[in-house]
């Protein structure tokens, strides 16, 4: 039995092509039988539930969206609009091509690989002498999908600025995180997972929904020396959450984690109870400019996403920070090991 959970596969097809779900069904069977993958579609709906809130709450949590192409899933206004919310929402896009149609026009479908292919070429299932054939070239593609999914570095990204504290531009720093590893050269190792507005809840829920351990958890906010780190509440104002509680929920629900990175003032504090429960903990010793805290997070993941350890990383962040400031920024920083 496999240790880690099974991937969530949300399939999304035109009622017209329902012959091909049955087929496709059975030949995922296998993958569902040996816990590898969950797999969702309409017919699972129950009678009373709501179609759109079923849906979307399938969609939120799904791993991998697998779009059953055709003329009328291209025609269908329902399948447009949830293709294009998970491709907004980041979602690993599978195309399956049923039958033959237009679909290298469709602006979703165009970015990415269309199965099933032969010769080096996408080949509607249809067309096929043998469909049973194309589909099992499809199922193998989509494991080795499940495969590179489940072996991802996960960075979760959390950010808090409350209405009633000074303000940071933690949407810059999102941003540059982002881009920096979107342009690396390991970048398809890498899946940015980002929880904005962060509260004591929302993390939980967060945490305990992932079906991968993060690798490195990420916060970007306030600190407050041993009061704690700043989230926000339910009202968007500011609520101090201590290292210790805070750690101690990573040990239960993310203890896989290998680095907890606080961009805060003075969390140094916070790191040192991280550091009980994972390897890596990066924290700071004093306050830090926004600016600093920015450009160390966009040097670390340029470092991180060009192969390099987060030791490594982590120096690397440092001299980006020193050479883009004329202070004494740098020292701020400390990384902090376990032992």
């Amino acid at each position: 039995m496999p240790t880690r959970k099974p991937a969530r596969l949300f399939i999304l097809n035109d009622a017209k092509d329902h012959p091909y779900l049955e087929a496709l069904d059975r030949q995922l069977a296998i993958l569902q039988t040996n816990g590898a993958i969950e797999s969702w579609n309409k017919g699972d709906i129950h009678p009373g539930q709501v179609i759109k809130d079923v849906v979307d709450h399938q969609l939120k949590f799904a791993d991998i969206v697998l779009l059953l192409v055709s003329s009328d899933f291209l025609a269908s206004k329902e399948c447009h609009k949830i293709k294009v919310k998970a491709a907004e929402m980041e979602k690993i896009l599978i195309p399956i091509l049923l039958r033959p149609c237009l679909y290298e026009y469709d602006e979703v479908i165009q970015k990415v690989s269309v199965y099933p292919i032969e010769s080096g070429a996408t080949k509607a299932v249809s067309t096929w002498d043998n469909q049973d054939e194309a589909l099992t070239m499809v199922v193998r593609g989509i494991m080795e999908g499940v495969k590179k999914f489940n072996n991802l570095k996960r960075i979760l990204f959390l950010s808090s600025d409350p209405k009633n504290v000074t303000k940071l531009d933690v949407t810059k720093e999102k941003e540059r995180i982002k881009n920096a590893l979107g342009e690396a050269y390991h970048k398809y190792d890498f899946y940015f997972d980002v929880l904005e507005h962060t509260t004591i809840n929302s993390l939980i829920y967060k945490l305990l929904n992932l079906h991968h351990h993060p690798y490195i958890i990420h916060f970007s906010g306030h600190g407050s020396k041993e009061k704690g780190l700043v989230f926000e509440n339910e009202s968007g104002n500011y609520q101090l959450v201590e290292g210790k509680p805070l750690a101690e929920l990573f040990e239960h629900v993310a203890r896989k984690t290998e680095c907890v990175i606080l961009n805060a003032c003075h969390s140094k504090v916070q790191g040192k109870e991280m550091i009980q429960y994972m390897n890596y903990a990066v924290g700071m010793n004093d306050r830090i400019k926004d600016s600093a805290a920015i450009q160390f997070s966009t040097s670390f993941y340029m470092a991180l996403g060009s192969g390099k350890t987060i030791p490594e990383a982590f120096d690397i962040g440092k001299v980006g920070v020193d050479l883009g400031d004329k202070g004494k920024e740098h020292e701020v920083l400390e990384l902090l090991e376990k032992g």
